[in-house]
């Protein structure tokens, strides 16, 4: 009985763990870009808000009671960052399931083993944290590192494409429409946002930070904080951007740079450990034969 309660909490747990890690079909920030359609701000459906706040809106008042105000912020971040894979709501979810999943898991193995209470509970609260805290906690960096690797290594591209498109006499909407339709991914849908944001009446000061301040990508950041202290002094903006375009194409050379450099440290333990007892083998090898078959053959 112990050992198939064991095997169903494993199970569970690994589920639980399957359920969480397995990505969105429609991104939160492609379902916003959809919401944030002119003459539909402001209009709700009858059904869906009945919906929400019969299942969606106890559990974020359960959440915003019992999660600190500090800790929700955190989190908050840390998803658009991560281009909103998942809602607050469900990630504070799975990860109270994972973690009880895991403590479960890890409290009957224990007890199977004959542990000590002292290791049930040590291990219990082990598999929490684990559970809990740490598998969700990279996941979600690891989706964050994934989505700030992508804006970065498309944003010189876009860079060149939206100096291109103000030099030709675009203004600066029009030439940030031109690179949300050629540059698809992450920065496509954050384009998306700004532009729709805009349209909708926001200044295009608060929808430009909010890009930097979601990302987390410094060079981005940079480029628009540039383009609104250019808008702002009323210098020419193609300058402006083909400056920034140089400055991040030098940014990336040398980052290109300093990875090559790491290159030789990280061969030194294949080679001291894999490819010299190899060549020690190929050339002593067949002299200890010899060496063999003449004293000893």
């Amino acid at each position: 009985m112990i050992a198939l309660f064991s095997g169903l909490s494993i199970a569970a747990a690994v589920l639980l763990a399957a359920l969480a890690l397995r990505p969105r079909s429609q991104t939160l920030a492609a379902s916003r870009i959809a919401e944030l359609k002119p003459g539909e701000v402001g209009r709700t459906d009858s059904t869906s808000s009945s919906q929400i706040g019969a299942s969606g809106g106890r559990l974020d008042d359960e959440i915003e009671r019992w999660v600190p105000a500090a800790l929700q912020g955190t989190i908050q971040r840390a998803l658009a960052a991560a281009g909103n894979p998942k809602t607050q709501t469900e990630f504070v979810l799975f990860a109270v399931l994972l973690g009880v999943s895991f403590s479960l898991s890890l409290l009957v193995l224990t007890m199977a083993a004959g542990g000590s209470l002292g290791a049930v509970i040590g291990l219990g609260l082990v598999g929490a944290v684990a559970g809990g805290f740490g598998l969700p906690a990279l996941w979600l960096r690891r989706r964050m590192r994934s989505r700030r690797s992508v804006i970065w290594r498309s944003l010189p591209d876009a860079a060149d494409l939206l100096t291109t498109c103000v030099e030709a006499g675009l203004d600066i909407n029009a030439s940030f429409a031109r690179v949300a339709l050629e540059m698809p991914g992450p920065l496509q849908e954050e384009v998306q946002i700004m532009l729709r944001e805009v349209s909708l009446g926001r200044r295009r000061r608060d929808a430009l930070n909010d890009i930097g301040d979601r990302t987390g990508v410094e060079d981005l950041g940079g480029m628009l904080t540039a383009i609104i202290q250019a808008e702002e002094s009323g210098t020419t903006l193609g300058g402006v951007l083909r400056a920034q375009s140089k400055h991040i194409r030098a940014a990336r050379r040398l980052f290109a740079e300093q990875r090559a450099r790491v290159v030789p440290a990280k061969m030194t333990f294949p080679i001291i450990f894999l490819i010299v007892p190899t060549l020690f083998v190929l050339i002593l090898g067949p002299l200890g034969i010899q060496l063999w078959e003449t004293f000893l053959g």
